[in-house]
């Protein structure tokens, strides 16, 4: 009678725990780059084709301001955000003031952007997608210091629904 139960795997041990973007590698998109590039200077199907597959395999560095985040080490090279920390998320607006995430490839695109000291939160494509789309932005920008992709609601929400039959 109980027989269609299956058992549950054990729950992994924290050591066993991998952060989806390996956060000892630099964050890099040269592919990202390229297809941008291309698809600016011929807007075939084949260049849109090319720019969402990459955009879909990206890591993004999303820039935050840490001047009222309090942290203690933990040990082994992690630290611990102290609760009542503040990380302030930058944002960039366009013409009419709506406000967008902006998403970068790589830190030289940042410092295309911004001379202020900023750190980073590192994003899958799909947490950028989903927090870009969010209802505190009216879409994401890619490199909005150069050669910007804009990327509405309707196209972050295209990028989820492709990323997640690929």
């Amino acid at each position: 009678m109980f027989g269609f139960f299956k058992k549950r795997p054990p729950e992994p041990k924290p050591s066993e725990v991998k952060p989806p973007v390996d956060l000892n590698t630099p964050v890099e998109n040269p592919a990202v780059v390229a297809a941008i590039l291309s698809f600016a200077a011929d807007r075939t199907p084949a260049t849109q084709d090319a720019l969402t597959r990459a955009l879909r395999a990206a890591n993004f560095l999303v820039p935050i301001l840490t001047d009222e985040m309090h942290t203690t080490p933990s040990g082994e090279g992690k630290t611990t955000i102290q609760a009542g920390s503040r990380i302030k998320i930058l944002t960039c607006s366009d013409a009419a003031g709506a406000v967008h995430l902006p998403l970068f490839t790589d830190w030289p695109s940042i410092r295309r952007w911004t001379d202020q000291p900023v750190s980073t939160l590192v994003m899958t494509a799909k947490e950028a997608f989903e927090f870009g789309a969010s209802d505190n932005h009216a879409g994401a920008v890619v490199n909005p210091g150069e050669n910007a992709l804009p990327l509405n609601k309707q196209l972050l929400a295209y990028l989820l629904n492709t990323s997640e039959k690929a």
